[in-house]
């Protein structure tokens, strides 16, 4: 497989939409964060990518029921491995990493490592933007 697309990702939010049944993860997540990344992906041509810390690495249009989970510490090592798959599987050369910085939220820094740990073992560059909008 030759690796081509840059994704640019970022973590869910604990913002929902409360709605019963599905909705699509860009309408689930009430943050303008995600809404942001979404966009600046769009622009320059970028995949996106939301980590959930209970579905793992979605797409903008995966259907969500209403759900409450933290990334817990000792989930990382099988939430890495998960998203080490779903790369590959979608051919990414790149992660370019949007969050806020951990001094702002520290429970980040979970999501965070998932990524850095899938690229490590992937060998692909993983970026990291720090940005202000949070949730």
């Amino acid at each position: 497989m030759v690796l081509m697309a840059t994704v640019y990702a970022t973590y869910c939010s604990a913002p929902k939409r409360t709605d019963d049944g599905d909705l699509p993860a860009i309408e689930r997540y009430l943050s303008e964060r995600i809404r942001s990344v979404d966009g600046q992906a769009q622009r320059d041509g970028a995949s996106f990518l939301i980590l959930s810390g209970t579905y793992g690495l979605i797409t903008r249009e995966a259907p969500l029921p209403w759900y409450d989970h933290l990334l817990a510490v000792e989930e990382i090592p099988a939430m890495a491995a998960g998203a080490q798959e779903r790369l590959r599987a979608d051919g990414i050369a790149e992660v370019v990493w949007f969050t806020v910085h951990p001094d702002t939220d520290p429970y980040v820094t979970r999501y965070g490592e998932v990524l850095r740990r899938a690229c490590e073992a992937l060998q692909i560059p993983c970026r990291v933007e720090i940005i202000d909008a949070d949730d």
